[in-house]
């Protein structure tokens, strides 16, 4: 099933049609491009057809959000080592065996209320959202007493990556991978590409093209912007290229700080070729990026640590102060 039917508020009817013929079991969610011939999110339904439209269902609902499934989903479809699925119907089963007391470790894996699916909104007593106000406001004050910034007052400089030949050297894929290839040569060292969930991993074998600390960005499709931090073997496919730092500046350039300020610049620079987003070396020569500068007019390495941390910092507030009030918003009240 598509993912509009679920989501879109003009397929309510269908929804409410559904859960008052069926009981729903379980709700699977696949990654995108499961299906070759579209880039859409599908979900599977498992549902139970009533014996009577008056029958209610008490019993909670079986969720699973799947990433991977044997295969990698661009368009070569090369066998992978590893799926969600196989994981997603064993736990189920173990959930039909006694719905109530299911538990598991598997963060993928969540048993939600009916309620949640009926009323799009879980549905709550007013003296019970109460509570949930008051216990949000403590976790609310929990969290921002202890977020602190530490001060940085250096001064910014741009430079551009290619500037007079110099911080990074621009590398690209060093092997072509067959379906053979990959199919005889399964391991552990990973191999990037660019249109693949699991940190861009599109497969793993045992062979590498590059140990060393570096970037990566994605060359072209959906995630055409998207750089990555890398600190270990790894090879590439045509679909991504690497910015390895030259030596000089091994120790004054911070890669996670530069990690930070590309995918903030490179959504700048995307050109198009009909409806694919490229982002070509010849291209990224010419980004230009700040760097703190000390008083001697020199890289800043600990102010790019610093800033990094105050990112990382400010991100993770974000979230949990965004799951604090989603957790309140996603509730009817009733007197």
């Amino acid at each position: 099933m598509p993912d509009w039917i679920l989501l879109r508020n003009s397929e309510k009817k269908l929804r409410n049609f559904i859960l008052e013929e069926c009981f729903l079991n379980g709700i699977i969610s696949l990654p995108n491009k499961t299906f070759y011939t579209t880039n859409q999110k599908t979900f599977i339904l498992i549902l139970t057809k009533k014996d009577k439209k008056e029958d209610k269902q008490t019993k909670p609902v079986f969720t699973y959000l799947v990433s991977d499934i044997w295969e990698t989903l661009d368009i070569y479809r090369f066998d992978t080592w590893k799926s969600d699925l196989e994981k997603a119907k064993n736990l189920f089963r173990m959930f039909e065996w006694n719905e109530n007391y299911f538990t598991t470790d598997d963060k993928k894996c969540k048993v939600q209320s009916i309620l949640k699916f009926e009323n799009e909104k879980a549905v709550i007593k007013l003296n019970e959202f109460e509570k949930l106000v008051k216990d949000a406001e403590i976790n609310y004050l929990d969290i921002i007493r202890d977020f602190s910034i530490e001060k940085n007052n250096s001064t910014y400089k741009e430079f551009q990556i290619w500037w007079k030949n110099w911080i990074f050297d621009i590398k690209k894929w060093k092997s072509i991978y067959t379906k053979n290839y990959i199919n005889d040569n399964k391991w552990t060292y990973p191999v990037y590409s660019s249109q693949t969930t699991n940190d861009w991993i599109i497969w793993k074998i045992n062979t590498y093209d590059y140990e060393q600390e570096c970037l990566t960005w994605t060359t072209d499709w959906t995630y055409v912007w998207t750089v990555f931090y890398r600190n270990w073997k790894f090879s590439m496919t045509s679909h991504c290229w690497a910015l390895f730092l030259k030596e000089k500046y091994i120790w004054k350039i911070y890669l996670p700080y530069m990690k930070i300020i590309l995918n903030q610049e490179l959504q700048n620079y995307k050109e198009w070729e009909w409806s694919n987003k490229r982002l070509w070396s010849t291209i990224i020569k010419d980004v230009s990026i700040k760097i703190p500068i000390n008083s001697n007019w020199e890289f800043d390495f600990e102010a790019q640590k610093v800033i990094f941390n105050n990112y990382e910092k400010s991100e993770k507030l974000k979230n949990n102060i965004e799951n604090i009030f989603l957790d309140l918003f996603n509730n009817n009240i009733i007197i």
